[in-house]
């Protein structure tokens, strides 16, 4: 039996999963930079990205590292994702947010236990937030 993660979709729909899109929305408009933290120290140990984002200190560097790539799409597009699939062997194409339990998602994000629902996880892990949640890319 595949292992599951569970997620309540109403919450935040179930339609954006195109992991360009959500991975360009994540860093580049919420700043969650932790996708990055978490890719430096696993899969992207010793790759470019793995190397320079941890230099990464303030706002300002982080704003200089997107724009010499073209900006955090472009980035993205064009180098974030090659590199993980090059690292994994996995090119990622979709991605979703899971919980490890339907407690975490009913006690991080006040869901109604009736709208959890189960999916298989991913290939390849591009987060951990622990109770809050995993970010899984799938190809």
């Amino acid at each position: 039996m595949a292992e599951m993660g569970y997620r309540d979709d109403t919450l935040y729909g179930d339609g954006y999963v195109d992991a360009a899109r959500v991975l360009t929305y994540e860093i580049g408009e919420l700043g969650n930079y932790d996708v990055l933290e978490y890719l430096a120290m696993t899969c992207l140990v010793g790759t470019d990205i793995g190397e320079q984002w941890p230099e990464v200190n303030n706002d300002v560097e982080v704003d200089e590292f997107f724009e010499a790539r073209g900006g955090v799409e472009h980035f993205v597009r064009a180098e974030l994702l090659p590199a993980i699939a090059e690292a994994t062997g996995v090119r990622v194409s979709t991605v979703r947010w899971l919980c490890r339990t339907v407690d975490d998602v009913v006690n991080a994000y006040g869901a109604d236990p009736d709208n959890v629902t189960a999916y298989p996880v991913g290939d390849v892990l591009l987060s951990d937030l622990g109770v809050d949640g995993q970010l899984w890319g799938y190809a």
